[in-house]
C-alpha cells in the first residue's frame, strides 16, 4: 500500500512521528524490556518532576540503580528513545495514566512492550512478521534463520526503493519518493525460506502503486539487484520453475542473463509457464504492468 503522506491534528496521525523508520538498528539488544527502570522514571514523573529533571535524577543514580554512570546513560538513553524523545504528549500521558494501575499491572506493561516494539523498527518488524506468522503458540519458537531472513528481506526492499528513487526521473516520476508512505508486506508461503531474491519484485510492487497500474495476475518475478540496479543470475532455474507451476503461476519474469539456462528446462515446464525475459528493473515493470 502505498499513500501520498499528509499532516493532520489527531492521535493516529502522530503515530507516524512515534513509529520508529529509521534503519534497523540494535538498540534493543541489550537492554532488554527495562521494567524496573521504567517504573522509577514514571513514577517520578508521576510525582511532578519534569523530563529534564527525571533525566538528571537517572544520571546521577537517584532514580537508577545501575552504579556505574555510563551504565546509568544507556539505561536511560534506551528509555528515552522509546518514550519520550518523540515528544507526543498523548503517548507519554497514556503511560503514566497506566502507571497509576499497578507498576505490574497488565496496562502499564503492555504499553511498554507495545513502545518498546513500535519505538524500534527491527524489534516492530519481528514481533509483527515473524512472531506473529507463528501463530498463537505459547512458547513460539525464533529460529537464527528467521531473523537473518528478515534481515535478507529488508535489505531486497531497500536496495529497490534506492534504485527507484535514484533513477526516478528514467521511469517518468516526478515526485520525489519520500513524498509517499510506503507499507510492503511480505508473506511467504514457505515460511521464510528462499526469499532473499526479493529486489526487483519490491521494486515492482513500488513502482506499480505509485502509477497506480496493476500488475499482471499469477505472475511471478524472480531476480536480484544491486543498489545500481545491477541483476543477478537466478540459481537453480528448473526447481524453482516447477515450484511456481505447481503454485499456478502462468507468467514468469527472469533476468535475461538466465537466457542460456532456457535450453536444460524440460520442456512440460515451458508448456504450462510462459517465461519472458527482462534486461532492467524498468523493463521486468512496463512487462509486469503490460500483461495486466
Amino acid at each position: 500500500m502505498v499513500k501520498q503522506s499528509q499532516q493532520v491534528d489527531s492521535p493516529a496521525s502522530d503515530t507516524v512521528g512515534v513509529r520508529d523508520t529509521g534503519p534497523y538498528s540494535t538498540r534493543n539488544l541489550a537492554k532488554g524490556a527495562c521494567i524496573t527502570d521504567a517504573v522509577s522514571v514514571f513514577a517520578a514523573l508521576r510525582s511532578g518532576l519534569t523530563i529534564e529533571q527525571v533525566r538528571d535524577g537517572a544520571y546521577s543514580g537517584k532514580l537508577l540503580s545501575q552504579r556505574g554512570r555510563a551504565s546509568r546513560e544507556r539505561v536511560w538513553a534506551s528509555l528515552n528513545q522509546r518514550y519520550f524523545v518523540h515528544g507526543v504528549a498523548w503517548v507519554i500521558a497514556a503511560l503514566s495514566d497506566a502507571f497509576t494501575k499497578g507498576q505490574q499491572s497488565p496496562e502499564f506493561v503492555s504499553l511498554l512492550y507495545l513502545h518498546y516494539a513500535v519505538r524500534d523498527r527491527l524489534t516492530f518488524d519481528l514481533v509483527t512478521q515473524v512472531l506473529w506468522d507463528k501463530g498463537y503458540a505459547s512458547r513460539p519458537v525464533i529460529q537464527r534463520t528467521d531473523v537473518l531472513d528478515l534481515l535478507d528481506q529488508a535489505a531486497s526492499a531497500r536496495m529497490a526503493f534506492d534504485y527507484l528513487r535514484a533513477n526516478a526521473k528514467r521511469v517518468g516520476l516526478d515526485r520525489d519518493l519520500v513524498a509517499y508512505d510506503f507499507n510492503i508486506q511480505v508473506i511467504s508461503p514457505t515460511h521464510g525460506k528462499d526469499t532473499a531474491d526479493l529486489g526487483v519484485a519490491v521494486y515492482i510492487a513500488i513502482l506499480s502503486a505509485i502509477v497506480n497500474k496493476p500488475i499482471a495476475a499469477s505472475l511471478v518475478v524472480m531476480g536480484q539487484m544491486s543498489i545500481h540496479g545491477v541483476l543477478s543470475r537466478v540459481e537453480q532455474l528448473g526447481d524453482r520453475l516447477r515450484v511456481v507451476m505447481d503454485a499456478g503461476a502462468r507468467l514468469v519474469l527472469i533476468p535475461t542473463v538466465n537466457a542460456a539456462d532456457l535450453g536444460a528446462i524440460p520442456p512440460e515446464l515451458l508448456d504450462k509457464v510462459r517465461v519472458d525475459f527482462y534486461n532492467d528493473p524498468a523493463q521486468a515493470a512496463f512487462k509486469a504492468m503490460e500483461e495486466a
